[in-house]
């Protein structure tokens, strides 16, 4: 088992970063955080207060720069980088890459270069990465070969590249892959925040007509809670095997129109479903859902949210 006295996050202002130290100051207790990111105060994190044991640092991580000084500094004992864009926003290549690509690169360099033990890395990666499977394949297991078919998909799997790069150079490297994340606080600029959103504000009466407008809402997607994302990572930092690739998933996929569906069934009014082809996306995938067995195997990892309670959640 490792001892982990000293944890840095990198990207900490986005979604999972509040998520994450949360889960992480209650599984690692007494352990030092350092929360990073060129955002501060940390907007979706506010809730956490700065303490002893939890410091914030304004940093840019894809200022290889800045971050080889920053892990020089708080010197961790594992690095999560949270640093990336959300894969429902289009976003030109050089965007895409800078984000999710030379943040991860400036990580690893930083921890490769540090005089002494290195720091385990923990990067996020995502199930884009897969493209568009055959049902025969499903669930996705981290066997499988990468063909990603959006540009967010080929980024990552070029960030999945790059830590088999350092992982040979001997840096421990640990690539988690992430199914559809929901859960409280989520943004409106992807799929579900909006239709969450949509929702209440039809209930609220903020918007007279009763329409929420949706895209391709036949496809499926594995849904996990943003949650019990954080509660996998806590557990792979501990756990996991250097160079391991974890897929974070449920197992199973659900149609956007069943969110739907859910979203709905207890609002107090009647809202009708309006498909525009502006909300449609070229080389959508129709159906993602993957296996997490070596995850369960390895940490001991279980779901603890249903959807329905994930959901609810959303609109809470």
């Amino acid at each position: 088992m490792r001892k982990i006295k000293k944890i840095l996050v990198t990207g900490a202002s986005g979604y999972m970063g509040g998520h994450f130290i949360n889960a992480a100051k209650d599984f690692f207790k007494g352990s030092a955080i350092t929360a990073a990111d060129l955002i501060l105060p940390l907007p979706r994190a506010a809730a956490i207060m700065p303490t002893k044991k939890i410091r914030f640092v304004k940093c840019d991580i894809s200022d290889s720069k800045a971050v080889d000084a920053l892990v020089s500094r708080a010197r961790p004992d594992v690095i999560i980088n949270l640093a990336g864009t959300g894969s429902a926003t289009l976003l030109p290549w050089d965007v895409l890459v800078k984000a999710n690509l030379m943040t991860a690169v400036s990580v690893m360099e930083a921890a490769a270069s540090l005089k002494g033990k290195s720091p385990r890395v923990i990067l996020i990666g995502s199930a884009a990465e897969y493209g568009a499977l055959k049902s025969s394949q499903l669930p996705a297991t981290e066997k499988l070969p990468l063909k990603p078919v959006s540009p967010y998909g080929i980024v990552k799997s070029w960030q999945s590249a790059a830590a088999k790069y350092f992982a040979a150079r001997g840096l421990e490297v640990i690539i988690t892959r992430m199914f559809n994340v929901l859960g409280p606080k989520m943004s409106e600029h992807l799929s579900v925040g909006s239709f969450a959103a949509q929702v209440s504000r039809i209930e609220s009466g903020e918007c007279e007509e009763r329409v929420l407008r949706v895209g391709d809402i036949a496809a499926k997607r594995d849904f996990v809670d943003v949650r019990d994302v954080a509660d996998a990572l806590c557990r792979i930092v501990l756990k996991g095997k250097s160079g391991g690739i974890y897929n974070v998933a449920s197992g199973k996929s659900v149609s956007l129109e069943r969110i739907i569906k859910i979203l709905c069934a207890s609002s107090r009014v009647k809202i009708k479903i309006a498909r525009e082809p502006s909300r449609l996306r070229a080389n959508d995938v129709k159906d993602i859902r993957g296996s997490s067995v070596a995850l369960r195997k390895q940490t001991g990892w279980k779901p603890r949210y249903t959807l329905t309670e994930t959901l609810n959640s959303i609109r809470e």
